[in-house]
């Protein structure tokens, strides 16, 4: 009897949701389907007819000048693939015109719901994709991950795949609306996660979502979204921040020559918040190679921060020299602080607030940041000295591990007495410093008859100052000797008072080092910014 009156109700549920499925919530806004041609074309997408505009803002603009027509559905065979469990070898193919599939889809209720999508000239089987569905997994065994591979609109001719993304939007559209009507998963459950065209499938869905069926999801991140036809203002097209309640961005491809934009990612914030590593690109250890490599990066920072041993800080700032300056510095008013990833969360900040964080140039990208500040003597003899050109390195020794050796000028900086400089720079945690190596190099010969150069290059540094990025201790270093020549290395132990004279406790110690050229392997490793 049990058995007969569970069938009974697992199938007036279906039929509930055939019908709620059938019948969608419409906004008010939503026009009605009405094709005509040269101006629409419409496709069933499950059994719901669409309209899809070829006019404005889609096509005949100075962006988009070109008309193009989507691929049907049955050309883009678009399908979904879940994964709802640690232990799962295959994904799960939802069949999105069967309800029963998705009734009987063994999605785990009360866990985040990630979908997945991909951008040009890739598919939903990539590497890149796996790899994100198995971090999601090992993070929350309850989570669920969809990816949507629609692969067969994506490798294509660009023009054609950004005509086909509409298509694809509605698709996803669908589906999210399908979990929750048979499934009943929240609205704040969904996470959509997209990577260049695959953001704006994204942003589109999302609109579409509001418009159609009257849901706003809670979260859409933008893993470098493409800029190619995409740049026009017309929010409809692209990735924004009305697409869901909290909308993330990660630019990693987006620099500009003369004001042009010369790379695949879009450059201006089109989030609640937008990340720039490394001001956005090229990254590093990606100079040299080809597009995809700065492109391919925001995958990678994702899929790092979804570790937990890896945080992405990241500072609120207008621009990325301000923040290597110290000019935004901490993360308390009138600076704020954010991570960059998965553990990105909404802030109460004015829409397409930019921050601003450093990277490694490979895995693990992650790293801390610290805020160096240089303090030159403004004593008479460096005064009459009349200051000095150089570069600078810097080693953190601390009671965890030592640094690398850190660049702390990648171009030559002049030092003038009572002068102040300041640097942010990226290294490992090294814990509470005990030590600080410090080298000046004068980059050319000590004694040059032929310049004014008839004295030994040298350096008056009074101080320095070294303070973690999150935290509230800053270690002060003194000079006990009144100078610093080029090639040599000080060693220099923290000082509460930091006074250095005759009669202090600080402690600096001088090191020969060998003058080393540039190509030299002893700072081959260093993190140069």
């Amino acid at each position: 009897m049990a058995t007969a009156e569970t069938s009974v109700g697992v199938i007036f549920r279906m039929l509930f949701a055939s019908y709620l499925l059938d019948t969608p919530k419409t906004d008010m806004n939503f026009k009605s389907i009405s094709c005509q041609p040269d101006v629409s074309v419409c496709y069933d997408i499950y059994g719901q007819q669409e309209e899809f505009a070829l006019t404005a803002p889609w096509s005949g603009t100075a962006d988009r000048p070109m008309t193009l027509i989507p691929f049907s559905p049955a050309q883009l065979n678009t399908t979904f693939l879940l994964t709802s469990s640690p232990n799962q070898t295959l994904p799960l193919v939802l069949d999105l015109h069967n309800k029963t599939v998705l009734y009987k889809a063994p999605l785990n209720l009360d866990g985040k719901v990630y979908l997945i999508t991909h951008g040009y000239r890739s598919n939903g089987s990539s590497s890149w994709a796996k790899l994100l569905t198995g971090e999601l997994m090992r993070a929350n065994s309850s989570n669920n991950v969809v990816v949507v591979n629609w692969s067969k609109g994506a490798n294509v001719d660009y023009a054609q795949s950004v005509a086909n993304i509409r298509v694809v939007a509605r698709q996803l559209a669908f589906l999210i609306n399908s979990l929750q009507v048979i499934q009943g998963i929240p609205s704040h459950s969904f996470h959509l996660i997209g990577h260049s065209l695959g953001a704006h499938v994204c942003g589109i869905a999302g609109t579409y979502l509001k418009q159609r069926y009257g849901t706003t999801i809670q979260r859409i991140t933008g893993l470098d979204p493409a800029h190619p036809l995409h740049g026009a203002p017309e929010l409809i097209t692209r990735l924004d921040p009305s697409d869901a309640a909290f909308v993330d961005v990660i630019h990693t491809d987006n620099y500009a020559i003369l004001g042009f934009p010369m790379t695949v990612g879009i450059m201006n914030p089109i989030g609640h918040l937008d990340f720039y590593p490394n001001g956005g690109g090229p990254q590093p250890g990606c100079i040299g190679e080809d597009i995809k490599c700065s492109h391919a990066r925001a995958i990678q920072f994702f899929i790092e921060s979804v570790r937990q041993e890896c945080s992405f800080l990241a500072v609120r700032c207008p621009s990325h020299q301000m923040l290597l300056k110290g000019e935004c510095w901490g993360c308390k008013p009138p600076h704020e602080c954010s991570e960059m990833g998965l553990r990105t969360v909404p802030m109460d900040l004015p829409v397409n607030s930019k921050f601003f964080l450093l990277t490694h140039d490979s895995s693990p990208y992650c790293g801390h940041h610290y805020l160096v500040t240089i303090t030159v003597s403004n004593s008479t003899v460096a005064a009459d000295h009349d200051g000095e050109f150089g570069l600078l390195y810097l080693t953190l020794e601390g009671f965890s591990s030592t640094s690398n050796p850190i660049s702390l000028t990648p171009t030559t900086e002049y030092y003038s007495a009572g002068s102040v400089h300041q640097y942010v720079v990226l290294a490992s945690n090294v814990g509470q410093l005990r030590k600080v190596r410090i080298t000046f190099r004068y980059p050319g010969p000590s004694f040059n008859p032929m310049s004014w150069r008839l004295q030994e290059p040298r350096l008056f540094l009074s101080k320095v100052t070294v303070q973690l990025l999150g935290a509230e201790t800053s270690y002060e270093f003194c000079f006990d000797a009144s100078e610093q020549r080029s090639g040599l290395e000080y060693v220099l132990t923290p000082n509460d008072i930091c006074r250095c004279s005759a009669s202090s406790n600080c402690s600096t110690t001088k090191l020969n080092v060998p003058l080393l050229n540039k190509t030299q392997s002893s700072f081959t490793d260093s993190v140069i910014f």
